[in-house]
């Protein structure tokens, strides 16, 4: 390299994490809040909080459907109710239980100063954590216990709630007109795997008896029936929300469909319902498929005049995904993997083994796109597009190194397609609510481009109908609008790309060899608001590292003089302001040889 030679800082594009930082030597090795516009990195769009559609319970699901008068509808599933996003507005259309009408007086208990309301309806059935409404209550204590309450804890005829004032007396009353309806049953916040008397949630099985074995995450699948929402609560029921009947409609039980199912769908070109898992009249049976007569999702019961019916699927202990691609069924049990697809009389669907020894995280750990699947297996990322592919990754090692397993049920796989991206979310560390993005661009898919986000996420749906971005809720139920400008909200998002070790010179004599001196720095970005810059260096791969910067770089900076001396540098990019944006295109580093060595 001839004294005061340029160094062009042009690095390939994606991240690497899984070697050290001079293994990596030439490549980005850390980012956030940073995607690739083809070979370049730019900081990611930003998102905006929606207040009007916070919901109730962690965000699992979510689905969208169009309506023959063209307004849209997005179905959200959390693990304790389901909403509907209709014309503007958010609904509870959660299905319920239970109603009781006109409670016995009197209904309600209070005591002075305090917010607690002991309820009394016998043989309630309700348990700790689940919800109830309650309507058409009479005042008691100077206060009225109307609307939906989480219930505090339980017993045999009565339990108790919280009401957002304290009662002004201790007494009782509330009326004998109060009715009560009561949710279905709160689902489970977090898996529970494995068996033995410390498996399980508190309550969902017999006391006295070593638990049966894992308890899945709770979890919805939809689909439309035209215009109506089907809707599958995992190992829980089949449910229709008849959007002809209105929005003051909760969604009811679908008529003759499986007792309990894992999940289902609509096949799209046929009109069958299927749910996978399904009861079997006796037993909930994790690998039993089950599917209503066509065009009719009331009929289950199979005849020779319909073409409902039932197949069991052999290799694996449980159908855990199932997903529509290009006239087929793709279906995942926890090792394998099988499709599924029509045939018509006299059996309806046929089924082919397509692969064997893969797993999948969960139920939400796979998207499609254009007939190619991408998912999150137990050690891997996965793809298929005609046949099971491992999908490298430069970052697998440090996302299955850091992956929360506890918590795997909660990963998901979804799609960006304005950015060509496939993003793998997950918890990260002790974190028991996804927090980690490892995105993949698909567009040049031999490149391996890879980067990482930290963002807090449950669910993320891409682009679709009436949304012109993608939108996503994290775990507290808030729901945002995404590629919408380049904060994080209201406030500035910090976004940071940097590079591994990379020499500093390289001639006949060998790489490395001599002791650099670099004293300038060219930048080259495109940039709105303000960048910085900080450079790294050092004698050896491993010998104490030296710093300069950060530097701040605006649209009027030609160049940045500093010294440092070193036989290698690493570089980092950032920016921290409001309504900063940028994408780096070839900043050039001045290095000269210096007299020592």
């Amino acid at each position: 390299m001839p004294d005061g030679t340029l160094l062009p800082l042009n690095f390939p594009p994606g991240v690497v994490k899984d070697y050290t930082n001079y293994a990596s030597k030439g490549r980005y090795v850390d980012s956030n809040n940073v995607r690739f516009r083809g070979p370049l990195p730019e900081k990611i769009g930003g998102w905006t909080l929606d207040a009007a559609f916070s919901v109730v319970g962690v965000p699992r699901s979510l689905f969208v459907w169009r309506m023959l008068d063209s307004s849209d509808c997005i179905a959200i599933g959390t693990h304790s109710h389901l909403f509907v996003i209709y014309r503007g507005g958010l609904f509870d259309i959660t299905p319920l239980r239970k109603t009781s009408t006109n409670v016995a007086d009197p209904p309600f208990s209070v005591t002075n100063g305090s917010t607690t309301v002991t309820v009394t309806d016998a043989s309630h059935g309700a348990s700790d954590g689940d919800y109830v409404v309650i309507g058409s209550a009479a005042a008691v204590g100077g206060i009225t216990p109307d609307g939906e309450y989480q219930i505090t804890s339980t017993a045999a005829n009565t339990y108790d709630i919280t009401h957002s004032s304290a009662a002004s007396s201790t007494t009782t009353g509330g009326g004998a007109a109060t009715d009560i309806e009561y949710l279905i049953p709160t689902g489970n916040e977090a898996e529970s795997r494995g068996v033995g008397w410390g498996a399980g949630t508190y309550g969902g099985e017999t006391y006295g008896t070593a638990r049966s074995g894992d308890i899945d995450l709770t979890t919805w699948s939809f689909s439309n029936w035209g215009e109506d929402l089907i809707a599958t609560r995992r190992n829980g029921g089949t449910y229709l929300w008849d959007s002809s009947v209105g929005t003051g409609t909760r969604a009811a039980i679908l008529s003759n469909a499986p007792v309990t199912a894992a999940m289902s769908l609509v096949s799209a070109e046929d009109r069958h319902v299927i749910a996978f898992g399904a009861y079997d009249g006796a037993n909930d049976d994790p690998m039993l498929i089950a599917w209503s007569d066509q065009e009719d999702n009331n009929t289950w019961t199979t005849s020779s005049t319909n073409t409902a019916g039932t197949y069991r699927l052999t290799q694996g202990r449980k159908i855990v995904a199932a997903l529509p691609s290009r006239g087929q069924t793709l279906i995942f049990t926890d090792t394998s993997l099988y499709s599924m697809i029509f045939r018509g009389p006299p059996f309806t669907f046929s089924f082919k083994l397509l692969a064997t020894d893969l797993t999948i995280m969960g139920q939400q750990s796979i998207a499609e796109n254009n007939g190619i699947l991408y998912w999150f297996g137990d050690k891997n990322f996965y793809m298929y597009d005609g046949q099971v592919k491992i999908l490298p990754s430069t970052v697998r090692r440090h996302v299955f190194d850091n992956l929360n397993n506890d918590h795997k049920q909660k990963t998901f796989v979804r799609l960006n397609r304005q950015h060509n991206e496939v993003l793998f979310a997950y918890c990260s560390g002790v974190n028991t609510e996804p927090d980690m993005i490892a995105g993949y661009n698909y567009a040049l898919p031999g490149d391996n481009i890879w980067f990482p986000w930290i963002i807090s996420r449950t669910v993320w749906h891409d682009a679709q109908m009436f949304k012109d971005n993608p939108f996503a809720l994290d775990s507290n139920g808030n729901f945002y609008d995404h590629e919408i400008g380049v904060n994080d909200n209201e406030s500035a998002m910090t976004a940071y790309i940097e590079s591994g070790a990379f020499e500093l010179q390289s001639d006949e004599d060998g790489v490395g060899a001599d002791l650099m001196k670099v004293d300038k720095m060219i930048p080259d970005a495109t940039a709105t608001g303000d960048m910085k810059f900080t450079f790294y260096y050092s004698k050896y791969p491993q010998s104490t590292e030296s710093s300069k910067g950060p530097f701040t770089i605006t649209s009027s900076t030609g160049k940045l003089s500093f010294k440092a001396k070193g036989r290698q540098g690493r570089v980092r990019w950032e920016s921290d302001g409001l309504s900063a944006k940028w994408t780096l295109g070839v900043p050039r580093l001045r290095a000269i040889r210096s007299s020592g060595r």
